[in-house]
């Protein structure tokens, strides 16, 4: 034998092992891709995940600014109410008028009125109605937001005496 007939003999073994290790490098490739493919499509599922907490975040954080803002107006408002005693044992928060000074022209005072105590302490702004009338004298208000009544005035004594 001489050396073109080996040669000949291991070419097609040449051209297998070829054939071969192209295929092991398209397999790993192929492998190396797929597992690419794994990782991008988790890191969108990640960032998708992210989005969703950051916008529910964001909507969280927009309520509770809304909330302080409120608070922080609640407090302001506050300021203009004082606790008073019409008769004793009923409550209600006044409002104090302001000396006018800080007010444009623009701008009207608030009328004199009474807010519901319980409400109040809600943060709520309930202004107390009139309820009971003797008369032309108002003997009580009634917050129609909660049901509360704040006696404002003792009715007359009674002319008949039951003893």
């Amino acid at each position: 034998m001489d050396i073109k007939s080996i040669s000949s003999v291991f070419s097609p073994i040449h051209s297998l092992i070829k054939e071969i290790w192209n295929f092991k490098l398209e397999k790993a490739l192929s492998d190396r891709v797929v597992a690419l493919n794994e990782l991008i499509f988790s890191a969108q599922s990640n960032m998708l995940t992210q989005q969703e907490t950051i916008t529910v975040l964001r909507a969280k954080n927009d309520e509770l600014e809304k909330e302080i803002r409120r608070l922080t107006e609640w407090e302001e408002e506050k300021k203009h109410y004082y606790m008073h005693e019409p008769v004793p044992g009923s409550f209600v928060w006044r409002y104090r008028p302001d000396d006018g000074a800080n007010q444009t022209t623009a701008q009207r005072p608030k009328p004199s009125h009474d807010l519901c105590p319980r409400c109040f302490d809600k943060s709520e702004r309930s202004v107390l109605q009139g309820f009971e009338y003797q008369g032309h004298r108002l003997l009580s208000k009634k917050c129609f937001s909660c049901g509360l009544v704040a006696y404002v005035d003792k009715p007359p004594k009674s002319t008949i005496d039951f003893f």
